[in-house]
């Protein structure tokens, strides 16, 4: 499960990662080229790494694989237990 988690994470945020790159140099004034409150003017390089290369590719993956593999376990759990005690059926 994990392994999936973490193939779409990267799929989904790569990307952003690299859509992020045209829209803080195009100045597009989008959420992918916003600065978050108190964040002062860097330059390209240091500005993309910190809000877009790192919080996309470590956070975002990381949360997506941690959270996944939670709720894909906590519905595992709850299906293995509607099926306790079911009938079997085995073919001859």
């Amino acid at each position: 499960m994990s392994k999936a988690l973490l193939a779409y994470g990267y799929a989904a945020r790569i990307p952003v990662v690299v859509l992020t790159v045209f829209a803080i140099r195009g100045n597009w004034g989008t959420h992918y080229d916003a600065l978050p409150p108190g964040f002062s003017e860097t330059s390209f390089w240091t500005r993309y790494i910190q809000t877009a290369l790192v919080p996309q590719l470590i956070f975002w993956i990381t949360f997506t694989v941690v959270v996944g593999t939670l709720f894909g376990s906590i519905a595992t759990a709850i299906r293995g237990r509607q099926n306790v005690g079911a009938p079997v059926h085995r073919e001859a």
